[in-house]
């Protein structure tokens, strides 16, 4: 995974408009230390990067994001949740 913060494992479609996608996470990766100090948690942003890496190898293209206009995550994902 070398210094990236996460890693795209599977990649498959399951119907014209669905694919499923497994991703593992870089827990050692620097941005843990500073977002937060004793409360690592992953950056929001970080999982729309997440969606466009995934979206960009399905469609082998490039993607640009241009607005989110609202987001609201549910869950932290942090060192040690599965």
């Amino acid at each position: 995974m070398e210094n990236s913060i996460f890693q795209i494992e599977s990649l498959e479609q399951l119907d014209f408009n669905l694919i499923k996608s497994e991703v593992s996470f870089n827990f050692e990766h620097e941005i843990y230390s500073g977002h937060f100090p004793n409360n690592p948690i992953t950056p929001g942003v970080t999982f729309f990067q997440i969606i466009k890496r995934i979206l960009q190898t399905h469609l082998d293209s490039n993607l640009l994001m241009a607005e989110v206009k609202n987001a609201k995550f549910m869950e932290p994902v942090t060192p040690g949740c599965e």
